[in-house]
């Protein structure tokens, strides 16, 4: 099964985010970008349509937010759940650790680790050097 990934955020945040990966890692393939609500209301389901195939992760920009929320109700009502890996309110550090991420290791293995290693990297920067 091949492993893919989507970026999908509101207006072009994940356009910004994939230029800040290439620039930092080079090129990676098998991205693919969501940019909801920029230049049309053309329905985020019509977008998701190429989900159903292959393993996924999924970044999105808010949890709760209409994206994460539509991407989740997609794929419950596909029945892929198994195969989608949706991560919410994700971060530069978390989305170069899972793209550049061994492909041999389980997905849930991968997605649970850079979760876990980006919550270490919220810091009020403030309070450290104090």
């Amino acid at each position: 099964m091949n492993r893919k990934f989507l970026i999908a955020t509101h207006g072009a945040m994940a356009e910004g985010v994939l230029s800040a990966v290439h620039l930092i890692t080079g090129q990676v393939e098998n991205v693919f970008l969501i940019q909801a609500y920029l230049h049309e209301n053309k329905p985020i389901e019509e977008e998701l349509e190429g989900l159903c195939e292959d393993e996924w992760v999924v970044f999105t920009d808010l949890l709760g937010g209409s994206i994460t929320n539509q991407v989740l109700r997609y794929a419950a009502e596909k029945g892929i759940l198994d195969n989608i890996h949706i991560v919410a309110g994700f971060n530069l550090a978390l989305l170069i650790e899972v793209l550049l991420s061994d492909t041999d290791t389980p997905l849930v293995e991968v997605v649970e680790q850079a979760v876990n290693r980006a919550k270490d990297q919220l810091v009020y920067v403030n309070k450290v050097v104090q």
